[in-house]
């Protein structure tokens, strides 16, 4: 598309830009729904995915014959289903790319690209706003608790990542803030080429990252950066020439949507009021989630959990390395799951529910029904606990020495900077 918003494309950049719209249409109407925080937005939205959904599972069951159940998800995650759903809606586009240029014989499309550009660039600016405010606030990344007792070498890479990222305040107030510049610069015109940039750097450091770690939305992040590209692509041959040849020039400028200029103070306003509703509703909901985080969870029956000794079906059971059924570490995170360490290291993660008046825990597991174990908790002295109940369908007691997560190593220092080793 040209570069320099001149009156006549080329054909190559005509070309790309219809394959480019439509494609972005599909993606904005069909696949996108990452606004599940604003009330109203996924009703909105709910139409459309069921019309995406039955068209994905046409395309399925005539090409590609995968099987998928009825819980299977189909967000934006690195699943068969969005790529079969990605690979459908760019064959469309294409087709609609060839139809179009049948048709339409116009020299260029500077209207639909800054409507297209503009509703992009606010999709991309409170997308960022949304992960920039939720590492400032630590909540997309909190502090680790159940991983702690997992020994290195069991941690998958996708844990490995969120566990090291919930040890760094640091590193994540820089992503967020990172983030947070990006997506304030994108909600202006001026600044939207300065803006697309930073999301450019930032969102290919985390694309990396989550190649290298094996983490599931590398699908969402690439599209993000193919947002980001199309925002700022009026720019690159300008952004080129400066980098390279130094020259002086200046960015290319868009027109105002609302041309006539009795409209621009209610366009005006209606941008304001979008800005104000997207912020508050972002920062209200990490405000809560973060109160709620920092809380202690049943008047701190969170934590770590040193088990010395363990009684399975009334038997006691000896502390041996090989054993795959007596319990060595109990953790329970605060937001609602606990981690069972074995003495062989082998781990088991679980939902977990809470009842401080009955002094109990309510086990269970995401995919399995069946699964439903409960205990019940005694504080015999301030850092000594017992638990009793049962697991699967044993019954189970131990008692326990809570460890302070703040004093392992990894936790020991988190916030603070040495700046000198020796």
């Amino acid at each position: 598309m040209s570069q320099n918003i001149v009156p006549n494309w080329s054909g190559i950049e005509k070309t790309i830009f219809r394959v480019s719209f439509c494609y972005l249409i599909f993606y904005f109407i069909f696949l996108s729904n990452v606004f599940i925080r604003f009330p109203f937005v996924g009703y909105i939205h709910k139409p459309f995915q069921y019309i995406s959904d039955g068209f994905i599972s046409f395309v399925n069951r005539l090409f590609i014959h995968n099987k998928y159940d009825e819980n299977i998800y189909t967000g934006l995650g690195d699943t068969s289903w969005f790529v079969i759903a990605c690979l459908s809606y760019l064959i469309l586009a294409i087709v609609t790319t060839a139809v179009w240029t049948i048709l339409d014989k116009r020299k260029t499309y500077l209207i639909l690209f800054t409507y297209l550009q503009t509703y992009a660039r606010y999709y991309l600016a409170f997308i960022l706003l949304t992960y920039g405010l939720d590492k400032l606030f630590g909540n997309q990344f909190p502090e680790p608790s159940g991983n702690l007792i997992r020994p290195l070498g069991n941690i998958g890479p996708h844990t490995l990542l969120w566990t090291f990222m919930g040890a760094s305040e640091s590193y994540n107030f820089f992503a967020g803030l990172v983030e947070t510049i990006a997506g304030v610069l994108l909600l202006f015109r001026r600044t939207t080429a300065l803006g697309a940039l930073i999301a450019l750097g930032s969102l290919t450091n985390v694309l990396i990252i989550d190649i290298a770690f094996d983490t599931l939305v590398k699908m969402l992040v690439a599209h993000l950066i193919l947002i980001s590209f199309f925002i700022v692509s009026p720019d690159v041959k300008r952004l080129l020439s400066f980098f390279i040849s130094k020259p002086n020039i200046s960015l290319a400028a868009l027109p105002f949507i609302a041309v006539n200029k009795r409209f621009r103070p209610i366009q005006y306003a209606l941008k304001f009021m979008l800005i104000v509703y997207v912020v508050f509703t972002l920062v209200k909901f990490n405000m809560e989630f973060a109160n709620k985080y920092l809380k202690p969870y049943l008047g701190g029956i969170d934590g770590i959990y040193e088990i010395k000794e363990f009684s399975l079906n009334q038997q006691s059971l000896p502390p041996l390395t090989t054993d795959t059924l007596r319990w060595k570490k109990f953790a329970i995170h605060r937001i609602g799951y606990a981690t069972i360490q074995f003495m062989n290291d082998s781990s088991f993660e679980c939902s977990v529910q809470g009842d401080s008046i009955a002094k109990s825990l309510t086990l269970t597991y995401w995919n399995d029904s069946t699964f439903k174990s409960k205990l019940y908790y005694t504080i015999s002295s301030p850092d000594e606990f017992v638990f009793e109940g049962n697991y699967k369908y044993d019954s189970i007691r131990f008692t326990s020495n809570k460890i302070d997560p703040k004093d392992l190593p990894l936790l020991k220092d988190k916030g603070k900077i040495k700046w000198l080793w020796w």
